[in-house]
């Protein structure tokens, strides 16, 4: 499909400017960026410490069995699904 429009040429030209500012941009995010080792499900571990809390000395993991403590970490919410992928 081949498309024909109008812009005036100052348009254009500020059109490509802000184009290849957003290219370097994202190039120069890409080029900085940190990649992620293979990893499973990601959560925010700090917002779990709310949950074993007792309110009144701090973190009190007694009170909480491997059972109930597996299932707080299966319910928090998942930040980034696990990298399935197979290793090159």
């Amino acid at each position: 499909m081949q498309v024909i429009i109008e812009i005036s040429e100052e348009d254009f030209e500020r059109c490509k400017k802000e184009f290849q500012m957003r290219i370097n941009i994202m190039g120069d995010a890409i080029a900085n960026g940190t990649p992620l080792p293979k990893h499973g499900r990601l959560i925010d571990a700090d917002e779990l410490y709310g949950d074993f809390i007792d309110g009144t000395e701090g973190y009190d993991c007694q009170t909480w069995n491997r059972i109930e403590i597996g299932e707080v970490i299966d319910e928090a919410p998942t930040i980034i699904e696990a990298d399935d992928k197979e290793s090159d």
